[in-house]
């Protein structure tokens, strides 16, 4: 990925688990702080190979490329100069083929209240907006939660985190 400037952004890429966040903790605080870059979170998932099968027969026709059904969780600080409404951003792609922020709450994740949800959709995920003075251990514990409830296959319980640097 690259910057603005025309320059290639540096991304760190590490393993971790939800019990021992301090590492992404830091990363998050360092990219609140430059007000720039973002974090994906892609969840570990036991591949046997079943769950990555290409379609066959007629679906196979209109499948695009092969897409596994795993969920991808973004964070992204604001932007630009620092302001009262500034808010962080954060998103889940999945492949429920469903709006997901009620599945989400029969499952006991539920959008907190001063939240507000930007996005639901069927194909492009959901985005939610999170005030800045929501401290980074709740916003990731949600995501990671809703990622790990949302992703179609099975789980190892480990995360892979890949930090884009600010710019």
């Amino acid at each position: 990925m690259s910057s603005r400037s025309g320059r290639a952004r540096l991304v760190e890429r590490f393993e971790f688990f939800p019990e021992d966040p301090a590492l992404v903790l830091g990363w998050l605080e360092h990219l609140s702080s430059a007000r720039s870059g973002w974090a994906n979170f892609l969840p570990g998932v036991d591949d046997d190979g079943s769950a990555f099968a290409e379609p066959s027969g007629l679906f196979s026709i209109f499948s695009g490329a092969r897409q596994p059904p795993v969920t991808m969780c973004t964070w992204v600080p604001p932007g630009g100069r620092p302001g009262p409404g500034d808010v962080v951003t954060v998103g889940v792609a999945h492949r429920q083929n469903r709006r997901v922020v009620p599945v989400l709450a029969e499952a006991g994740v539920v959008v907190p209240s001063t939240w507000q949800v930007a996005q639901d959709h069927v194909r492009r995920g959901l985005v939610l907006r999170v005030p800045i003075t929501v401290p980074h251990l709740p916003v990731l514990s949600w995501l990671l939660d809703a990622g790990a409830r949302l992703c179609l296959a099975p789980l190892t319980g480990s995360w892979q985190a890949e930090v884009h640097h600010p710019a």
